[in-house]
């Protein structure tokens, strides 16, 4: 099942996250995904659409899941970074196992509906169906070990996974006098909070599908990018409790200007 978040809890990651971000310095928006005036942020639990050079850190899970033997705790913090090898295709690490991802993006926003269906012009979709292969049987992998409460090395067994799933995402930029319609806004559509509903679905090999829905807010900045969501159960295999998820996200081409934005196997 999936373990309540506390709100102190969630406040002291928040708060934690803010801190790190007073430190980072604005720049320019060549590093997000964006399509003409939309925005797509980085979704959290399923992949987004944007190829970038770009670092998550740090992602806080806390979540309570069926094992064997009674339910399991998971409290994990993990990081990943993602390099561009061309302009549509990135090379990424994580501490989590090592695996080899296929997959299918899209992401589609509604500004561009006739007068009728103005309403819906703030709203976007994104999806993606991916497929996990992990390169080892089992990995270490850090969390809170749920028998003395302390930060330890923990044993996984890996196997494929197929993870799909959509968020639907509503751009606050629409609601403000920065949009005009087919035009541009001044420093392109940032620095807005984007409410989000990430619908997440894992089915790894040979056990039953995992669904979630995962309602949350991010906020984009230039260079960053920070969000939270809540964890909520749609089967058994998910848990019958709400858990939660933060992550800070960093747009390194805008952060380093001079070593990351130019993909390393293409001069474009």
């Amino acid at each position: 099942m999936i373990e309540p978040l506390t709100t102190r809890r969630l406040a002291a990651w928040l708060l934690g996250l803010c801190l790190i971000l007073a430190t980072i310095a604005p720049r320019s928006a060549d590093a997000h995904g964006i399509a003409g005036n939309r925005l797509f942020p980085g979704t959290l639990a399923i992949d987004d659409p944007a190829v970038n050079d770009e670092s998550r850190l740090p992602l806080f899970l806390s979540a309570k899941h069926p094992g064997q033997g009674g339910d399991v705790d998971d409290n994990r913090f993990s990081w990943s970074f993602f390099r561009l090898l061309t302009p549509t295709l990135a090379a990424g690490v994580d501490s989590g196992w090592a695996h080899r991802n296929w997959g299918i993006f899209f992401g589609k926003g509604f500004g561009d509906l006739p007068d009728s269906l103005a309403w819906l012009r703030p709203f976007g979709i994104t999806g993606a169906v991916t497929l996990e292969h992990p390169m080892t049987g089992n990995s270490i992998n850090f969390g809170v070990d749920p028998l003395t409460g302390q930060l330890a090395p923990m044993l996984t067994r890996n196997v494929d996974i197929l993870h799909w799933g959509f968020a639907v995402e509503f751009s606050t930029l629409y609601l403000t006098n920065r949009f005009t319609p087919g035009k541009l806004p001044k420093k392109e559509p940032l620095n807005q909070l984007v409410p989000l509903v990430e619908f997440s679905f894992d089915s790894p090999r040979g056990q039953k599908t995992v669904a979630t829905m995962n309602p949350g807010l991010a906020y984009v900045a230039e260079s960053w990018q920070v969000a939270a969501e809540a964890i909520v159960p749609l089967n058994s295999e998910a848990g019958r409790s709400i858990g939660g998820r933060a992550q800070l996200l960093l747009f390194l081409q805008d952060l380093i200007p001079s070593v990351f934005g130019k993909p390393l196997l293409s001069d474009r």
